[in-house]
């Protein structure tokens, strides 16, 4: 919608996908997934390779519909969003005793990256030439992970999950940076979404924001996903009001004030010849 292409991305899944949404863009994302296979399994998402596999076949169809010389064109001038990552430590590495036995963190980390990598060259190799990677928010601030650990955090984030997140996105980075280096033709650009996401929570009112701390739903403290909407007793009347929809999800004003910056900062990087 802030490209003025159309309001909502459809999901490439979709039943009802007609050949005009193939050919302005669709969304191969699966809610909750993440980069290790062993997230996407806890969440019950698909997988991120499996995401690879339907951007190969859609390529096909976008050929079928618009010519190979009009794909390769569609496909090559096509922004990329990969938002991906959150899952990994907070459904996978925090909660999953085996991962931790078989990394530290800075070891899960560089997995997570080597199959960013991965992904990355291998939808570069589809004709991809336009990615902006988001990195990951402050973990420590979620109202879940606050929760979780309270004798840790003080009276604020938890510190050390936003140090995590911190470590990840320099790794990122450098991967980004390693990329465009050696790959001929791409444009590839990290989306900061920390730094917008840390400054919401320091400066509460420069947003218009009356909690940080708590999610609108219920309690604000553990409630999530189906367990939470509207009628969800205790929940706050003006979501607007607050970072977090329930223990994990921002609200929509967060998500709108993330996109429209990386619209104002990231995505003109990508359209725009260097």
């Amino acid at each position: 919608e802030g490209l003025g292409i159309k309001d909502a991305v459809p999901a490439y899944l979709d039943p009802g996908l007609t050949d005009k949404d193939l050919l302005t863009g669709v969304s191969f994302a699966s809610a909750g997934t993440g980069y290790d296979n062993t997230t996407s399994r806890t969440v019950s998402a698909i997988p991120m390779w499996k995401e690879v596999e339907y951007f190969k076949e859609y390529k096909t169809k976008v050929e079928k519909v618009a010519g190979v010389e009009n794909a390769k064109k569609i496909i090559g001038e096509a922004v990329y969003i990969i938002s991906v990552g959150s899952n990994d430590f907070i459904e996978n590495y925090y909660v999953n005793p085996y991962r931790r036995l078989q990394y530290n963190v800075s070891q899960f980390q560089n997995h997570l990256i080597q199959i960013s990598g991965n992904l990355l060259q291998e939808i570069y190799s589809c004709g991809a030439r336009r990615i902006a990677v988001a990195g990951l928010p402050p973990l420590g601030c979620l109202p879940l992970e606050r929760t979780l650990r309270i004798l840790r955090r003080g009276d604020g984030c938890v510190n050390e999950l936003n140090q995590h997140a911190i470590q990840f996105n320099i790794k990122l980075q450098t991967l980004i940076a390693s990329l465009k280096s050696k790959l001929a033709g791409l444009r590839i650009v990290y989306a900061d979404i920390y730094s917008q996401l840390i400054d919401m929570e320091q400066n509460p009112n420069k947003y218009d924001l009356i909690s940080t701390r708590k999610a609108c739903c219920g309690s604000g403290l553990v409630e999530l996903g189906y367990a939470c909407n509207k009628r969800t007793p205790f929940t706050c009347p003006d979501a607007s009001k607050y970072i977090f929809w329930d223990a994990v999800h921002p609200t929509q004003k967060t998500y709108q004030i993330v996109a429209q910056d990386l619209l104002d900062h990231s995505i003109p990087k990508l359209l725009h010849r260097p």
